[in-house]
């Protein structure tokens, strides 16, 4: 009877940290900042762009706490000049450091250097900012 007790204890206990646990995910997740980027890439330099984020911006961009949400390249003649992403921030406030972090990593500087090695990749960055509606799967 007292291990029943115990367990009973226990699994209450279990269940109300993971409830605790999803629900203070949640808030914080309700917070979040999404941020959509599109680079108008230069002509003929689409692949070097893939390879850059495929090889190195993609784990620089995690590292300094960027959630990576997808990448998109349009379908028809935009295809081989814009690439299309979307990545989550906790806040405004922390996407604004999350960059300044980033663009001052050495290994940033170093892979877009070497990326670079034959001519600029990128012609435009255009940045949008993004709350979710309340009715928005994705918080």
């Amino acid at each position: 009877m007292r291990y029943k007790i115990i367990a009973a204890l226990l699994l209450a206990f279990a269940t109300g940290w993971l409830a605790q646990t999803v629900l203070a995910h949640s808030r914080e997740d309700a917070n979040r900042v999404f941020e959509w980027r599109i680079y108008t890439v230069l002509p003929g330099r689409m692949d070097a762009m893939n390879a850059r984020f495929k090889n190195h911006t993609n784990a620089l961009l995690t590292k300094h706490h960027m959630t990576l949400l997808g990448f998109w390249q349009p379908q028809g003649e935009e295809n081989s000049r814009k690439l299309y992403y979307l990545i989550a921030h906790q806040s405004r406030k922390e996407a604004e450091a999350n960059w300044k972090a980033f663009v001052a990593d050495p290994d940033w500087i170093k892979a877009r250097d070497a990326s670079e090695k034959d001519g600029k990749i990128v012609e435009k960055v255009e940045r949008i900012w993004l709350d979710p509606t309340e009715y928005s799967m994705m918080k």
